[in-house]
């Protein structure tokens, strides 16, 4: 018998598409952005965000937008206006476990496929919504909902499009219907 060497590139190349085996349309096309923060339900809504573009979390959970194993005992939604449309005045509301859960329930169909195609997106003012639900057996978890233009929402590691995608729709339908907004109570003003 005789075995033959295989070629170092060769090797390379099966390295290689092994490598990308793992890559596909999982959510993993989101790209955090920084600087972050991590907001909990008992700390309440910030006053302001003027630097963080994004969230951290210290376990978001699987390869979901939030833990599917558990469900949130609280929320909290943060609302703040965007650069071109600024506002001292910023939403904030915390929700009960029914109402949490409804929303987190919408969250865990959201497709997290990659957006694909071209698009013309609304105007954006780079208003966003910062959402932190609460759990008995999990840390806390944080979203960012960018709520204008080509919408998206993430824990910063995975992220859902609004493009082309009906469940994306379908949690907005859930959010208007259980949140209130925009008929929330008023943050305090900025100082």
């Amino acid at each position: 018998m005789r075995y033959g060497r295989i070629p170092i590139t060769a090797l390379g190349i099966v390295a290689a598409s092994l490598a990308l085996t793992g890559c596909g349309d999982d959510g993993t096309w989101d790209t955090p952005r920084t600087p972050t923060i991590s907001l909990t339900v008992a700390a309440g809504c910030p006053t302001t965000v003027t630097r963080p573009r994004d969230v951290a979390n210290t376990d978001p959970g699987d390869s979901t937008l939030l833990p599917a194993g558990s469900m949130p005992d609280a929320a909290l939604i943060c609302a703040y206006s965007g650069p071109l449309n600024p506002s001292d005045e910023h939403l904030a509301k915390t929700l009960n476990a029914d109402e949490a859960q409804r929303i987190a329930d919408a969250l865990l169909h959201v497709s997290l496929a990659r957006p694909r195609g071209t698009v013309s997106c609304p105007d954006d003012s780079g208003a966003f919504a910062i959402f932190a639900f609460s759990y008995p057996h999990h840390p806390d978890v944080s979203l960012w909902w960018n709520t204008t233009g080509c919408q998206s929402i993430d824990n910063g590691r995975i992220g859902a499009s609004q493009i082309a995608s009906p469940s994306f729709s379908d949690f907005q339908n859930t959010f208007e219907a259980v949140a209130g907004l925009p008929d929330g109570p008023r943050l305090p003003r900025a100082p």
